[in-house]
């Protein structure tokens, strides 16, 4: 019982100064994870010396750029490339040095969030090959599938290939163009995909964990905290074009308005997980008041990031963030000061977001550039964010569960005592309970044995209920079940289903002639010699009526089923039925018709396709068999 307070006793201590070590070591751990000069580099970065030329129509063609004079193009001076803002249409050219023909080469723009990419490889004036991409279209018209623009560069001669790429976007992002070796970009992607594996594991891990904490002890602090991880999660994973790669490829929706919505709603989960867990109320008023206002405004940003671009809402949060970041971080340290300890990490955590979005800002607005993508600042910045938030939620519950200690050695001695007398209550209760359990496990017994012996009389009546009581095989009422089964296996193993219908010929004059109770033999005796014929398990026959059998062969082609039922009725012609002092013979006519069942037939046709070869067999003279071919035209007609 003293565990949850010997580890809020840890937790105290951990100084203030260990806690910035420990998130500079993170940060720096995920900065050399990705950046450039610890993994494999590009063979080539296109950036200075790049002509570039502002369209003022988005419908300017290739063929009219294609026309342009080298003076009304634009070199670029600057180590990074720009997309274009204010809805502009960017037209870029540059030249590929000679490629090693043995290697494959893949030309990349780093950047996930284009709304409009178009790419065209030419060589001496020649389209070798052109792309026609970005967010504004599905995933699936990318030249590769991957979350950044690759794009496989086409096979040339030894001449330089001139690269046409057409952009156009809502507002200025980063645009690194680089040139890599196939070999040399499956390391880098695959080092680049464990990094973010771990990282996106980790983000998961701290969610899920903290959605069974919720689950199991019903403390909405590890809901909010959950939504909170989630929704960060979500947000990087938009970010990177990992959402639209593997979660909504379709969704183009989603795709621009996904960042708004998942950063909106990670900064409102972040102040309603941090009103709640540090119950600001009992300190300030006033903070907590502003920290309901600041919920406010974010719920609106939610709100508004449904119907308004992805990257517009992303630069507006951004502000947002930075004012919301100052005062939080100045309310923090104003309520470490007024006796809230754990306040100093609740002020290191938002003080760590406010440098994230200060160097976003100043990233977003071209002020200062890096190789180092701002989504991966955004990365350090929710990494040490959450662990500190986690560090807080762990602080806060290890001191709620010190204090449950406290309550709960109060309340064990009460219990010890209240335990005393109730043990002797329960001794009572288990001798009643034995010897209640060991009746009813008699009486189950005996319920047990006797639904048994219904259900063997049940199956012993249902066996009845489908014999014909006169000839001894199955009744109609059993080939009413029996049909639609078989047809329904015939279309789903798409095999042959043949259906006879076969008729005693002249029965009406054998009743007329020796009595109906010769008549009756000459049924049974008939379906005796059709059962006998039957040797498959499957194969069925039925008395459907009167003199008249249907017989059930699955997995029979006309041919079998012709031979079948010819040497039937060969047996019956050459076996007589002597009943009392006369002889009778017998002979029998017989329809059949094959067919696999598609479904899309009604289920009586192929019955009646048989019954309508029987009644050709009894025209044609009987004592015969006639196979009839099933036609939906022949049905229709």
């Amino acid at each position: 019982m003293m565990a949850p307070r010997h580890i809020n006793k840890v937790l105290s201590q951990i100084p203030t100064w260990l806690m910035g070590v420990i998130i500079c070591f993170s940060f720096w751990g995920l900065f050399t994870s990705f950046h450039p000069r610890t993994t494999p580099l590009p063979d080539q970065t296109i950036d200075r010396g790049v002509s570039y030329y502002v369209a003022d129509s988005e419908e300017t063609s290739i063929n009219t750029v294609f026309s342009l004079s080298d003076r009304q193009w634009t070199s670029q001076q600057n180590d990074s490339l720009f997309s274009p803002i204010d809805n502009q249409t960017l037209w870029l050219k540059f030249n590929l040095p000679a490629l090693d023909p043995m290697d494959n080469w893949l030309l990349e723009v780093d950047q996930s969030q284009l709304d409009f990419l178009n790419i065209w490889f030419l060589e001496n004036n020649n389209i070798l090959a052109s792309y026609f991409t970005g967010d504004q279209m599905p995933f699936r018209s990318r030249g590769i599938a991957h979350e950044r623009f690759l794009f496989p560069i086409p096979q040339h001669e030894k001449s330089d290939l001139t690269v046409f790429i057409k952009l156009s976007n809502e507002l200025p992002s980063q645009l690194p163009i680089h040139l890599w070796r196939e070999r040399s970009y499956l390391v880098f992607n695959g080092e680049h995909n464990l990094a973010l594996g771990l990282f996106f594991g980790f983000m998961l891990a701290m969610a899920v964990s903290n959605f069974f904490f919720f689950i199991s002890s019903g403390s909405t602090n590890f809901l909010l905290y959950s939504g909170y991880a989630i929704s960060v999660t979500l947000m990087l994973i938009s970010m990177h074009g990992l959402g639209y790669k593997y979660f909504w490829p379709g969704n183009i929706w989603l795709q621009n308005h996904s960042i708004g919505i998942f950063a909106s709603s990670s900064l409102l989960f972040a102040l309603l997980f941090i009103r709640q867990l540090l119950d600001i109320a009992k300190y300030s008023r006033v903070i907590s008041r502003s920290l309901e206002v600041l919920c406010g405004v974010y719920l609106i940003c939610l709100i508004v990031s449904f119907t308004t671009d992805s990257r517009l809402a992303a630069n507006v949060l951004m502000l947002f963030v930075t004012v919301t970041s100052f005062y939080i971080i100045g309310a923090g340290i104003w309520l470490w000061r007024a006796g809230l300890k754990v306040s100093r990490v609740y002020a290191l955590a938002w003080f760590t977001i406010l440098m994230t979005a200060l160097f976003a800002s100043v990233h977003g607005l071209q002020l200062y550039t890096s190789d180092f993508a701002i989504r991966y600042i955004l990365m350090a910045g929710t990494l040490i964010e959450t662990l500190l938030l986690a560090l807080l939620l762990a602080r806060s519950f290890s001191q709620q569960a010190s204090e449950l200690v406290d309550a709960q050695k109060t309340a064990l001695k009460q219990e010890h005592e209240a335990r005393l007398a109730k043990e002797r209550i329960i001794e009572v209760q288990e001798e009643a309970n034995v010897e209640l359990e060991y009746k009813v496990q008699e009486r189950t017994l005996e319920l047990e044995i006797t639904l048994r012996e219904l259900e063997e009389k049940n199956q012993a009546l249902e066996a009845l209920n489908t014999i014909d009581s006169l000839t001894g095989i199955k009744n109609r009422r059993f080939f009413d079940k029996k049909y639609p089964a078989e047809l329904r296996l015939s279309r789903r193993n798409q095999t042959e289903l043949s259906v006879v219908m076969l008729d005693i010929d002249h029965f009406k004059k054998i009743n007329d002639t020796y009595g109906h109770l010769a008549g009756d033999v000459c049924l049974h005796h008939v379906a005796q010699m059709i059962k006998n014929s039957l040797k498959r398990p499957g194969d069925e026959a039925c008395r459907f009526g009167g003199e008249e059998f249907a017989l059930l062969l699955p997995q029979t082609d006309e041919k079998g089923a012709t031979q079948l039922v010819e040497k039937i009725r060969q047996q019956i012609a050459q076996h007589t039925v002597v009943y009392e002092e006369d002889t009778i013979q017998l002979t029998v006519s017989a329809g059949i018709c094959s067919a696999i069942h598609t479904g899309d037939d009604e289920q009586t046709q192929l019955l009646e396709t048989a019954d309508k070869a029987l009644y050709e067999a009894k025209q044609a003279g009987r004592n015969r068999v006639v196979y009839k071919t099933y036609s939906k035209d022949a049905e229709g007609s």
